[in-house]
């Protein structure tokens, strides 16, 4: 169902990116991080734009809209979230450098925020200097 989906969305010239982003999220979560495509020298490749729309800043937003999504990991929904989550990581990390940085930036700032939660909720005390 989610493979035919995205052919569909392929197929038109205006979601072409967003087709090949949910595609490979799907041969992901089947196959895993092993059978993505490899280039020449053996690590793993995913364009940086597809039809002039930027790759990284859609799979950062659909990382966002999974990371909001409160699961339970036992559950096989959270199962689910948690190697949807995976594969994005995985893509981000093998499409560029600005894509990593990307990554690495939303944890970062995912982390400031939790930080700065737990300042309002506990105080300063709980932090280390």
């Amino acid at each position: 169902m989610a493979r035919a989906c995205s052919i569909k969305l392929w197929k038109n010239p205006l979601s072409r990116c967003h087709g090949h982003i949910l595609l490979s999220l799907v041969h992901l979560m089947e196959k895993g991080e092993n059978e993505q495509n490899r280039g020449k020298e053996g690590k793993s490749t995913f364009p940086y734009q597809i039809r002039g729309v930027d790759v990284c800043g859609v799979l950062i937003e659909l990382l966002t809209d999974c990371k909001h999504y409160l699961s339970d990991p036992v559950k096989p929904i959270g199962a689910l979230i948690k190697r949807l989550t995976s594969s994005l990581e995985t893509l981000l990390m093998n499409t560029s450098d600005k894509s990593c940085l990307a990554l690495l930036n939303f944890y970062e700032a995912k982390t400031s925020e939790l930080i700065d939660s737990f300042q309002v909720k506990f105080g300063t005390g709980w932090l280390r200097p």
